[in-house]
């Protein structure tokens, strides 16, 4: 569909400006629009010549970049002049050795938004709270009860999308209470959907960074382990949740300073 839509925006304009109904100027506009489309995604143009006539010998075979002028306009002959078979593929950038993209800071750029569920939804009795410190770090507090069944706290991001196949794994940088903690990510966006999650330990007033492999990370749902679930899917994650439930009641803090995919 994506393709589809995108050949329709282009070739019109294309063929309006050779029949001399539009100028240039409408043109390299449809060509900045379809620059910001492939924006964060590298795109490349295959094409296939099957038309060997003289206006088609200046072409050369293999991958054009999509987002330069030249790829475009390399798109704009061959379909206009039928010299063959044009495609659009994705292709996902190398992340370099030892890059790191946040998820997580406290910087006020991140767009997560966030908001607490504890096991008073399910009648416990538990409390959580998140608040930011002046140190640019986000502190995780509360009380986890066993009263009622309960014994969970948790607080929650949530992100419009998030591709991290490009990624190993998870690392975030924290300063514990001695508690263990889980960070869990999952597809749904929903506090009922299964997540797929992984412990992590924390030492008493000292900064740490953890590392957590996407291989280590595995399903639950409500405390159970589901059937028939499968591995974490990187490429469309929608929530993130840092959570407390060790099965030991009394106060806990947890500081966080940022989370990034490595």
């Amino acid at each position: 569909m994506f393709l589809q839509v995108l050949l329709r925006s282009i070739v019109g304009p294309i063929r309006k400006l050779l029949s001399g109904e539009i100028s240039i100027i409408i043109v390299k506009q449809t060509l900045d629009i379809i620059r910001d489309m492939l924006d964060n995604v590298r795109h490349y143009l295959n094409i296939t010549y099957t038309n060997r006539s003289k206006t088609c010998r200046g072409f050369g075979k293999g991958e054009v970049p999509m987002r330069t002028n030249t790829g475009l306009v390399v798109l704009f002959l061959a379909l206009l002049t039928g010299c063959g078979e044009a495609s659009i593929t994705q292709v996902t950038p190398p992340v370099p050795p030892g890059a790191m993209k946040v998820l997580v800071e406290f910087t006020g750029n991140d767009r997560a938004s966030w908001w607490i569920v504890n096991d008073d939804v399910m009648g416990g009795r538990s409390s959580s709270n998140i608040s930011l410190t002046g140190d640019r770090t986000a502190l995780f507090t509360g009380f986890v009860s066993l009263e009622n069944n309960g014994g969970f706290a948790s607080v929650r991001a949530g992100f419009p999308a998030l591709d991290l196949s490009a990624y190993n794994g998870i690392k975030l940088r924290v300063r514990g209470d001695g508690r263990q903690y889980q960070l869990r990510f999952n597809h749904a966006g929903s506090y009922s959907a299964v997540a797929h999650g992984v412990e992590f330990d924390t030492t008493p007033g000292e900064w740490t960074e953890i590392d957590l492999p996407f291989e280590t990370f595995q399903p639950s749902y409500r405390g159970y382990i589901p059937r028939g679930i499968g591995p974490l899917d990187v490429a469309r994650i929608r929530q993130m949740t840092v959570l407390i439930g060790d099965k030991k009641e009394g106060q806990f803090a947890l500081e966080i300073d940022w989370v990034k995919a490595y």
